[in-house]
């Protein structure tokens, strides 16, 4: 008797799993954002809050930015249970910080262009972006003050997107659960770590900037 072909779905998409571009698309922005830190290590200011980062400070941040955004992206694209857990809960505190900056230091949303305190966390994604048109605006270019105003919108914009990518991201918990569930409680255990780690390197780097 010959066998019919399985209609299951390939491994690493688990039934119900959201289509793997907009997951891909996902882990493409954490790379951005992981070597955007490539561009602090290189002169780039780095914020924390409003405040910018000492050497010493900007150096910590960054590559423990740099490494586990790269880190969380390998795994998105691998379908790995724990990087969904850190991405979810890292685009959270994305969202966080971003308020708490707009609140406590509404004018780094006035700089856009430059510094672009705002590109904080996975918000430094945008940051190629951004040293496209300061690269523009050394070479000459002129837009007029207009140019500040759409960086500023277009950060307003992805700020709270970031919210809605962390919720949207938690319902997809079946395209990681092939090594096991992919729930609130796993959620917690295996995403708080890089959050804490994360957050302990900017606290220390923020004490370090006094």
């Amino acid at each position: 008797m010959t066998e019919t072909p399985s209609d299951s779905p390939a491994d690493g998409d688990a039934p119900g799993a959201p289509p793997s571009p907009l997951l891909d698309a996902l882990a493409g922005w954490l790379l951005l954002a992981s070597f955007a830190h490539l561009m602090h290590l290189a002169g780039w200011p780095l914020y924390v809050f409003g405040t910018q980062l000492s050497l010493l400070g900007k150096l910590l941040v960054a590559l423990a930015r740099l490494g586990i955004y790269a880190g969380l992206a390998w795994g998105l694209l691998t379908r790995q249970r724990t990087a969904w857990a850190g991405t979810v809960v890292e685009l959270a505190r994305t969202f966080l910080c971003f308020v708490a900056t707009a609140r406590l230091q509404e004018a780094t949303l006035n700089s856009a262009t430059y510094p672009a305190g705002w590109a904080q966390c996975l918000l430094a994604g945008a940051l190629p972006v951004v040293l496209l048109a300061n690269a523009g605006l050394a070479a000459g270019w002129r837009p007029g003050s207009w140019l500040d105003f759409a960086v500023g919108v277009s950060a307003r914009l992805l700020g709270p997107l970031t919210g809605l990518a962390a919720l949207w991201l938690q319902r997809q918990g079946e395209a990681f659960a092939a090594n096991g569930p992919a729930d609130w409680k796993t959620l917690l255990r295996d995403g708080l770590p890089f959050a804490l780690a994360l957050s302990a390197c900017e606290g220390a780097a923020l004490l370090l900037a006094r």
